[in-house]
């Protein structure tokens, strides 16, 4: 053990490990420096600054925020002069200290200058060229063409996005061999290579802009399966009109639907000429400004008068010739509906 920790050992022995309390009796300049020599050995600058956050929040509160502001360094012993007074030391005079105290650390507070932010720099992301496979292959296969050796081949099924550059290396090439007589040794068949990569080039080109272009296949619709969960009325015997099949709604551009416990007449519109589509019980694609709905007050009336009437002369006479109330046409085509046309 150093001699350093032998005293440390010392002196907590002989100021105990219990924490001191005072009375009126006993507050003298040694009891303080005993209190203070205690706090030094057991406690640290971070409990100053709580005992001092506590002792101001009972005598002192207009310095609660400013104390919270300030670091333990700033603290430091005045914390644990709180707690010697709030354990029972009387002395006025250390009172008014711990006040001056704060006021030094509000000053320091105050007139702290805090260290300036350093913004983070981003480093500008550089992507790596991609190798570019096909120039490689093709430079393999010129060294073998002239060395005599087997001619290696060029994959285009995997690397079709450097078409470009390799077309451009083969004509160039081509242009430089061309006025090379042909008796030197491999000039007639690096010629024909030439030749032979560049039309293939070419064609490999073609196909990759047509697979491009080429349209993607309209997605097939099956009318049963998606109307499959529509729940209509067979028959309206009241008026004795009977429902459309629930697959003549797709793809139709208009919709006549009569609701009998409702007495309802509805209109749908289509929104374009791809016409309606179901998912669920709720129409879609459908134009939510010119479709309506209205309650028929007379419906055997109605009836009789718009039986034999085209799904576009029925949406005329729903929107002019009625004279209920009109409302907004909701999607969900509710059940126990008929199809009255479409």
């Amino acid at each position: 053990m150093t001699t350093r920790k032998k005293q440390s050992a010392v002196v907590r022995k002989i100021l105990g490990k219990d924490e001191p309390t005072f009375d009126c009796l006993s507050s003298d300049n040694i009891d303080l420096i005993r209190a203070l020599n205690y706090y030094a050995i057991h406690k640290s600058y971070e409990d100053s600054k709580t005992y001092a956050l506590e002792w101001a929040s009972v005598n002192f509160s207009e310095m609660g925020s400013v104390l919270a502001k300030a670091t333990p360094n700033e603290i430091k012993n005045t914390g644990f002069v709180c707690r010697i007074i709030d354990n029972g030391y009387t002395d006025e005079d250390l009172v008014q200290w711990v006040r001056d105290e704060f006021k030094r650390i509000e000053t320091l507070v105050q007139t702290r200058k805090e260290a300036p932010k350093v913004e983070k720099v981003k480093l500008p992301v550089v992507k790596r060229a991609e190798p570019n496979v096909m120039l490689e292959q093709f430079d393999y296969a010129i060294d073998s063409i002239v060395s005599g050796a087997k001619q290696d081949e060029i994959n285009f099924t995997d690397n079709r996005k450097h078409l470009g550059e390799l077309d451009t290396a083969a004509k160039k090439l081509q242009v430089e061999v061309f006025e090379t007589p042909d008796q030197f040794n491999h000039v007639k068949e690096l010629k024909a290579y030439l030749r032979t990569l560049i039309a293939k080039i070419e064609t490999v080109t073609k196909s990759v802009k047509a697979s491009a272009t080429r349209k993607a296949k309209p997605r097939k619709i099956d009318p049963a399966k998606m109307t499959a969960n529509l729940v209509l009325a067979s028959s309206d015997n009241e008026l004795g009109c009977k429902t459309l099949k629930a697959t003549s709604i797709i793809g139709a551009t208009k919709l006549i639907v009569w609701h009998p416990e409702r007495r309802t007449l509805t209109v749908f519109i289509a929104s374009n000429e791809n016409g309606f589509l179901v998912s669920g019980r709720s129409l879609k694609n459908f134009d939510v400004e010119k479709s309506i709905t209205k309650k028929i007050r007379k419906p055997a009336d109605m009836w009789k008068e718009i039986k034999d009437m085209t799904a576009t002369r029925m949406h005329y006479w729903l929107r002019d010739t009625c004279k209920t109330t009109e409302t907004p046409a909701k999607a969900l085509i509710a059940d126990g509906s008929i199809i009255l046309k479409v």
